[in-house]
């Protein structure tokens, strides 16, 4: 009998051991699942202190414009959206807020840009049909589309005249406080949560 509890006793603690073993596994993995997922989070959004490349462009008026490079101290506004997205058309009257308030700081030289993939046709409807207060530039090359990020959408961005992005907000600006944040990090000045997701927003 001493033998078989004996026995018996090895196989329960075996069989403790390998559960443990099991759930140990299960936690790295998850762990490992979570820094993964974040990782190409990453992948798709652009991040502070990312540089984006200079690419010159077209606005719908034809007029060319350089992204990504301004002069000394002058700092780019980009409205990432697509003609399609019903959170992109939530954010417009506060694309426009920011557009009119930036465009009255004289002493603040900041270039507010529309960026979009769709056709000039259905561009330029959307920007008539919501009264867009900023040009409308097209990104033709998907190699410029890719290098911009432009897959997830709605998305507003500050950069720097370096090109460096210093503020980046995903999702829609539904409230005064992150339409501030966005002027303020226009204008240079620290703004709080700069970065902040919005979890309505669409991936393309």
């Amino acid at each position: 009998m001493k033998g078989q509890d004996l026995t018996r006793a090895a196989t329960l603690v075996g069989l403790a051991i390998a559960a443990a073993l099991v759930g140990t596994l299960a936690l790295q993995n998850r762990r490992l699942a979570a820094r993964y997922a974040a990782l190409y989070e990453r992948t798709l959004r652009p991040q502070p202190g990312i540089y984006m490349p200079t690419v010159r462009a077209v606005t719908l008026e034809g007029d060319t414009v350089t992204l990504g490079e301004a002069a000394e101290g002058e700092r780019q506004v980009l409205f990432v959206f697509t003609t399609t997205c019903p959170y992109c058309q939530a954010t417009v009257p506060a694309w426009n807020r920011i557009a009119a308030i930036l465009d009255t700081l004289s002493a603040h030289q900041v270039a507010v840009f529309g960026l979009v993939v769709d056709s000039p046709d259905v561009a330029a409807a959307f920007a008539a049909e919501h009264g867009l207060r900023f040009p409308v530039v097209r990104l033709t090359r998907s190699k410029d589309r890719v290098l911009y990020r432009t897959g997830r959408v709605p998305e507003t961005r500050v950069l720097d005249s370096y090109g460096r992005i210093v503020y980046t907000r995903a999702g829609v600006l539904e409230t005064d406080a992150a339409v501030d944040s966005v002027i303020a990090a226009a204008r240079g000045v620290t703004a709080r949560g700069p970065g902040a997701a919005d979890a309505r927003m669409s991936r393309r």
